[in-house]
């Protein structure tokens, strides 16, 4: 694994590395079976975070950690095609996140982002090549995946967001986690966003319980899947 100033900057001290470090090890030494997905990849910098944990956490903690350990399938998810509207949030419009608008370790600033591009940033750094896929998450199909041990939501919207949920459901096991990157956004309104999603999934079916797990960064929250 390649780790230079650029890699150390931008991934290694995003503020919710630490919550991504801890959220892998949850799910490595409680052994909840299943891949890791994040909705909303972007430019990958937040998958390559929950990579590089994956990746830190299997290989290189003592031979005891390992056993038994999962050697997990990593995908990432996005339409590449940015925002597909607002839903009213004051700094998103309809395109963002098509073009990257943020410091990048391998995607210039105002580049069009591709999912080559985001392949080629997770092969310069040696990390392990997730599976992207490209299309709009209200037609996904994740035949492919029969359980899901971690999912990042960073789909900023409540559209985007429920219909993760709807599709992720029945992938869902004891233990999951459930990482929202968005949370408090919409100055933390309940009827807004990710939290109006995540309230109206949960009522919906009541047979998935969850428990708070972290607050973490400055708008993100994670919950365990603690029944079903």
């Amino acid at each position: 694994m390649k780790v230079d100033k650029k890699f150390k900057d931008q991934i290694l001290n995003d503020i919710r590395m630490e919550a991504f470090s801890k959220a892998i090890r949850f799910i490595n030494y409680e052994l909840v079976p299943g891949v890791i997905c994040e909705f909303g990849c972007y430019t990958g910098r937040s998958l390559a975070g929950l990579t590089y944990c994956q990746q830190m956490y299997y290989n290189k903690e003592n031979e005891h950690n390992r056993k038994g350990s999962i050697d997990r399938k990593i995908y990432g998810f996005d339409s590449f095609d940015g925002l597909s509207e607002s839903e009213g949030h004051p700094r998103w419009n309809k395109g963002l996140f098509k073009k990257n608008h943020s410091y990048h370790p391998t995607i210039p600033y105002g580049e069009e982002v591709t999912p080559s591009k985001v392949m080629d940033f997770f092969s310069y750094y040696k990390l392990q090549l997730p599976i992207i896929k490209a299309d709009y998450f209200e037609t996904l199909d994740l035949d492919d995946i029969d359980k899901i041990a971690l999912v990042h939501f960073d789909c900023d919207l409540y559209t985007s967001t429920k219909s993760v949920l709807n599709l992720v459901r029945d992938k869902l096991v004891m233990g999951s986690l459930l990482l929202f990157d968005d949370w408090y956004h919409f100055k933390g309104r309940k009827d807004k966003g990710e939290r109006l999603a995540f309230r109206e999934f949960l009522k919906e079916n009541n047979n998935i319980k969850c428990e708070e797990f972290l607050r973490y960064g400055t708008f993100c929250k994670a919950f365990i899947v603690v029944g079903e």
